[in-house]
């Protein structure tokens, strides 16, 4: 290579002591290949990806326009069972302290798949090892967001356990202002399970339904679930208590084409029907509250049955559901 160059130097330096200079530019591919310096090929060109592969424009609060799978607007597309793929860095591991004295869990002795819910930081790692095999997240409490559901659910998403994110409902506030709050909360990420109103006596308030009749809370439970599925096309699932359901919206049936996820209190075993609200079975069931375990607190629940269903589930979630 250095020989080459050395010639290359010489017929220049001769040329620019001749008039003939100028014409040598015309020349030069020639002496290059001459001088064993072909110079390297141009890169073929590549297609234009514009038209196939520009991001999606996330669709904000304010529009009606559906959200996919994914969560971004446009036409549903077929989903993997579990959590998608996630950032290199991001390792299945314990958001929670650990906690050396709380190393076994009160796991339902049952067959049904076993999972759980948390509102706080969950020690996600050793869950999974417990055998817990899908998880529900609060996302927000009327108009406050939770604080830890971002972690969590980025967390829930590395370990490749199945998601659903649900908001507790206020009657104190306007719930459509509630619905957009939550669907903020999720942003273009809806996990693989379904989506949740959770309707029960509110935190702060003085008598189970908060001084809101019968009318009012169908209302608002009405109103919140119509945004949410209008945004997402999911059919959101129902949490609540069987005697509250009957003494605060007196015992509607209206909601009785969601799925319900059950709560055990007061007296309720999973092998009754649900005897209230027009429901015929659940599909969760929360059977034990605020269990620490490994330096959290979660609440346990199970599914209506096993792997495959849950799997089944998630393929059905996670693409568009027939209008409430």
């Amino acid at each position: 290579m250095v020989t080459t160059q050395r010639k290359m130097h010489g017929v220049l330096s001769a040329a620019r002591r001749t008039r003939w200079w100028p014409s040598l530019l015309l020349w030069w591919p020639a002496l290059l290949v001459a001088g064993g310096c072909e110079p390297a090929p141009s890169p073929a060109p590549q297609p234009s990806s514009v038209a196939t592969t520009a991001p999606p424009v996330p669709v904000p609060p304010s529009s009606s326009a559906p959200l996919t799978a994914a969560g971004k607007a446009g036409s549903s597309t077929t989903a993997a069972a579990l959590p998608g793929p996630v950032s290199k860095a991001e390792t299945c591991r314990d958001l929670s302290p650990p906690d050396p004295k709380r190393t076994t869990l009160p796991l339902a002795t049952n067959r049904k798949l076993q999972g759980f819910h948390a509102s706080t930081l969950a020690p996600w790692r050793a869950l999974d090892r417990a055998g817990l095999r899908f998880a529900f997240l609060q996302a927000s409490l009327g108009l406050s967001a939770a604080k830890d559901f971002e972690t969590n659910w980025r967390m829930a998403k590395a370990c490749k356990i199945p998601r659903g994110a649900f908001h507790f409902l206020s009657p104190k506030q306007d719930a459509a202002a509630q619905a957009r709050l939550f669907l903020t909360q999720l942003g273009d990420d809806l996990g693989e399970l379904p989506l949740v109103i959770d309707a029960e006596q509110t935190p702060g308030c003085s008598s189970p339904c908060c001084e809101r009749d019968c009318r009012t809370w169908e209302q608002l439970i009405a109103t919140w679930i119509a945004l949410v599925h209008e945004r997402t096309q999911r059919r959101p699932m129902v949490y609540t208590v069987r005697d509250w359901w009957k003494e605060c919206l007196c015992n509607t049936s209206r909601f009785a084409n969601h799925p319900l996820w059950l709560a055990a209190y007061p007296n309720v075993t999973p092998t009754e029907r649900p005897g209230f609200g027009g429901w015929q079975g659940w599909q969760f069931f929360h059977y034990k509250g605020n269990v620490r375990f490994a330096g959290g607190v979660v609440d346990l629940d199970l599914f209506r049955s096993d792997a495959g269903a849950l799997s089944k589930l998630v393929s059905q979630t996670t693409n568009s559901s027939p209008a409430p």
